[in-house]
């Protein structure tokens, strides 16, 4: 999508190379946002500052800043305070505000007890399971409600033949046990407790879905409810693919929950995951469309009129397609570029990016640590600063080219400052990029704008008919023409680890290069060489050859593995179903590793040699007698049944660990942790302790 709305003034690379004012004085809101993040960083770390200290410091910075600010005039040495005063009031204001917006727990998770609470978004169904954030508001004690104000997730497991019949905004009784949510202690493991604590949410509880009972429904709607409800009733009456439907649910309203997921899994591979993102392109389309209509309105100096009646057709299709950051993001920058055509001010697009982004984070500060946010953030600023130098650097005739070179020029902009982050999140590079975003920019420019007139001409059958016959063609030649594509990525460009310091150091080479392509000083090239040379030593100068023994902790799974080199082999028996969840728990630390070739070669109850140690691998205990009683160094076992059991592994083999690989419930485990810790009996509990890594 052409980006005429955002970025067509001067291009902010020439701005830094010409302009001798410094930055700060070019972009005051850095004097704001900087100390205002470093304050939302600060609470992330130590969240634990007692409310009245926090109230008192805040309020103390904050009288220092108003009274520097009135008297600095008159009192010259006081000018040197005023920053630095400012600069504290600004993180106090960030821990203030995220404290206010994120609470502690006051759940009790020690009991299981009657809870009343409010559904606050669409359930996300799964195969066996369903998931609910809600909204509890009450807890039954001492024979009545007691009040209650707390985000909470539930996992509600459902009979497979059981129909879903909560939606949002319904009242729920349930009966739980709420425990706080923690992490998988296997390497490298997703950080889930930190992900869910910065979404407001701090305790969890597994619920059987015959303990919930439905109060109340909510049967009055809101108005933006109501356009969301009929624009997937008029998106689902059209297009019977699966495909199509999943599509332009994700694209048009947000929803990937029906997107397929090797579909979803393509758009990754191939770097074009950014277009079912509501972003910056549904607004320029958005606002495209609402153009045309008001053609009538030609005089420039009349301009600002299209931009206010666009408005609140923008801000209300941004909440119609549930408020993602990108989506009011853009939709901020929207609101920021229309009041300086009012206010007939001077545009500056880095200048309106981060006032849009400080002013986000004033409203919610954890999205900060959104990837969503940080990749659109960082996707504009790249575009502001290099996409009109790409553009000029080749002159191309005719318009079709031009086009073309356009698209593929706003392409490899964005993928300046993005690629990186990219790279740290999702240890993915797309190596065809750029075909797969001219194909993207082509495609599902049509498919949008088809999408809007299938949901507003839905009531017409005729008309509706063709255009999803229009959008099915499009989608599944798209979809069939992107998996040709994902097959020649390279394997091993889907596993490229990158650690943080790594991040920085990339960063840093960026900036240097953009320096010395600006500023034609050799100091910037040779800074750059010199990072670009130590990072690769450091990479070298890494062990290369990965040789590790993993037991995993996975829900009731028996999983051992065998990382060497680059391949990973599990070594226990496996379904399809259990290889799905062990690359769930185990990607990051394969990629990690770079033990990224997952195989099989199950070995059951056996006694084999690993480098120096004798190992067993007992995946049934009973025919523990099968094996001869040698030294062993360490027993791999599942399903210890008792702690006679555990007993005669000892003395058959008097391991140095016997590694207990979940499998037993929690009751048996502590039973039998117990029994070993009274009997001196090494014993390791995945369960307990997570995954056992023996190198």
């Amino acid at each position: 999508m052409p980006p005429y709305i955002y970025f067509k003034h001067v291009s902010s690379m020439y701005i830094l190379n010409e302009n001798p004012i410094p930055i700060w004085e070019r972009l005051p809101i850095i004097r704001l946002l900087f100390p205002y993040c470093i304050g939302i960083i600060a609470f992330d770390m130590v969240p634990s500052i007692a409310s009245c200290v926090l109230n008192g410091l805040a309020i103390t910075s904050w009288a220092l800043f108003l009274l520097l600010h009135l008297y600095n005039k008159k009192l010259t040495f006081l000018r040197y305070c005023h920053y630095p005063i400012c600069f504290i009031s600004f993180v106090f204001l960030a821990f203030f505000i995220c404290k206010f917006q994120y609470p502690k727990s006051s759940i009790a998770s020690d009991k299981k007890m009657q809870y009343l609470g409010i559904v606050e978004e669409t359930p996300r169904i799964k195969s066996n399971y369903s998931t609910l954030k809600t909204s509890t508001i009450a807890y039954w004690d001492k024979q009545q409600w007691q009040r209650l104000n707390e985000q909470t997730h539930l996992v509600v497991s459902t009979p497979t033949n059981a129909r879903h019949t909560f939606t949002k905004g319904d009242t729920i009784v349930f009966n739980a046990q709420f425990n706080s949510i923690e992490n998988k202690k296997n390497p490298y493991v997703l950080d889930y407790k930190t992900i869910y604590k910065r979404m407001g949410l701090h305790q969890q509880a597994f619920v059987d879905s015959t303990q919930i009972k439905l109060v109340n429904t909510r049967k009055e709607h809101s108005f933006i409810d109501r356009i969301h409800t009929y624009a997937l009733t008029a998106l689902a009456t059209h297009l019977k693919d699966s495909a199509s439907l999943g599509l332009m649910t994700a694209l048009l309203l947000g929803d990937r929950v029906a997107m397929q997921e090797d579909i979803n899994q393509a758009y990754i591979d191939t770097g074009i995951i950014h277009v079912v993102a509501i972003s910056g392109s549904h607004v320029a389309l958005l606002f495209t469309l609402l153009s045309y209509f008001l053609s009538f309105i030609k005089h420039k100096k009349h301009t600002w009129i299209k931009y206010c009646i666009a408005l609140p057709f923008i801000w209300l299709y941004v909440i119609m397609a549930g408020a993602p950051p990108s989506a009011i993001r853009a939709a901020m920058m929207f609101t920021l570029i229309t009041l300086a055509w009012i206010l007939n001010r001077e545009q500056n697009s880095v200048h309106q990016l981060l006032v849009g982004a400080f002013l986000l984070l004033l409203i919610e500060p954890n999205w900060l640590f959104n990837i969503g946010f940080q990749l659109s953030f960082l996707a504009v600023l790249s575009i502001i600063c290099f996409y009109a130098p790409i553009k000029k650097s080749i002159r191309v005739k005719y318009r079709l080219l031009q086009w073309i070179w356009d698209a593929i020029a706003m392409s490899l902009a964005a993928e300046i400052l993005v690629a990186p982050l990219v790279l740290y999140y999702f240890h993915n590079f797309p190596m065809l990029f750029i075909i797969s975003n001219l194909l993207a920019a082509i495609c599902m420019s049509i498919v949008l704008f088809a999408g809007i007139l299938l949901i507003v001409c839905s009531n017409i059958t005729i008309l509706g008919t063709w255009i999803s016959y229009v959008v099915h063609f499009l989608v599944h030649h798209f979809n069939t023409i992107l998996i040709k594509i994902q097959y020649l990525q390279p394997l091993s460009w889907k596993h490229l680890p990158l650690q943080f310091w790594e991040l920085f150091v990339l960063y840093a080479i960026i900036i240097s290069i953009v320096f010395f392509v600006l500023k034609y000083k050799y100091s910037y090239f040779i800074t750059s060489l010199l990072l670009v040379i130590l990072w690769l030593s450091i990479k070298i100068i890494e062990p290369l050859k990965t040789d590790k023994l993993i037991a995993w902790q996975s829900n009731k799974d028996f999983l051992v593995t065998q990382l060497k080199g680059d391949s990973c082999i599990i070594l226990s028996a496996i379904t399809d179903k259990q290889l799905n969840s062990f690359k769930w728990i185990s990607t990051n630390a394969l990629d990690h590793w770079q033990a990224w070739k997952i195989g099989s070669k199950p070995i059951r109850n056996a006694l084999f040699m690993w480098g120096r140690y004798h190992i067993v691998l007992l995946d049934s205990v009973s025919n523990r007698n099968d094996l001869n009683n040698e030294q062993v160094d360490y027993v791999f076992c599942y399903k210890i049944k008792d702690t006679n059991s555990l007993l005669q592994i000892q003395q058959k083999w008097h391991p140095k660990t016997i590694i207990l690989v979940n499998g037993s419930s929690r009751y048996k485990t502590n039973q039998l942790t117990s029994y070993a810790l009274k009997n001196t009996i090494p014993l390791f509990s995945t369960l307990d302790s997570g995954a056992f890594v023996l190198e």
